[in-house]
């Protein structure tokens, strides 16, 4: 992307940062939303007066996909322990 580009040339480009996390919340990847828009703020404390709605916004949708991806894959990985440990004639329910 044309963001990733300006930042790899240029780490301290606010502006990219800033329009990246844009782009990131509009696919609702709210986690690398709310880095990018950290990493403005880190470079540039001035963008957190305008953003900080928007920041608290993203903390919040980034901590309920955390739960919901945490309440996902909680019966995957037991599903995989069981596979294995069925091997061994055990189970996570022992």
């Amino acid at each position: 992307t044309d963001c990733k580009a300006a930042i790899d040339l240029d780490p301290d480009y606010v502006k990219a940062y800033w329009r990246r996390s844009i782009a990131f919340e509009k696919l609702e990847h709210w986690h690398d939303a709310l880095k990018d828009l950290e990493k403005a703020i880190e470079l540039d404390s001035s963008v957190r007066s305008h953003e900080y709605k928007r920041q608290a916004f993203l903390e919040k949708r980034s901590a309920e996909q955390l739960e919901k991806d945490k309440a996902d894959i909680v019966p995957k990985l037991t599903e995989l322990a069981n596979k294995f440990l069925n091997m061994f004639g055990m189970s996570t329910d022992n």
